[in-house]
């Protein structure tokens, strides 16, 4: 009965061995779930910032090609300017030259005119 009594009590101190790790290994298991979720706490914040950033390039380059867009119209309508004021130089230097001749003429024929006093 004694033999008995010690084998019980040295299986009940195993048992109470047992429980004890596995209480120590269930409070490590916890702090390595919370330590976890930190983490992850952690990347979801990093990810939630890096597609808010991702938003805002997506807004920046869509501002930038309209902003592109406007100068090359606007150099597209100088350029069209530029060709009309080329076209009316041209037409004022050939009316011009015109004058020139028709003053020339209007010279030479009031010359034939004039009377010697």
């Amino acid at each position: 009965v004694a033999k008995s009594v010690r084998e019980q009590a040295a299986g009940g101190r195993q048992i109470r061995n047992a429980v004890e790790g596995m209480n120590r290994i269930m409070q490590e298991v916890s702090q390595a779930a919370r330590e976890q979720a930190a983490g992850s706490k952690q990347i979801t914040g990093a990810v939630d910032s890096m597609n808010h950033m991702t938003q805002q390039v997506t807004v920046a380059t869509s501002e930038q090609k309209r902003g592109g867009d406007l100068v090359v119209k606007s150099t597209e309508n100088i350029n069209s300017i530029a060709r009309e004021n080329l076209v009316a130089v041209e037409q004022m230097a050939k009316a011009s030259e015109d004058m020139i001749d028709q003053a020339e003429r209007l010279k030479r024929a009031v010359s034939l005119f004039r009377t010697d006093d």
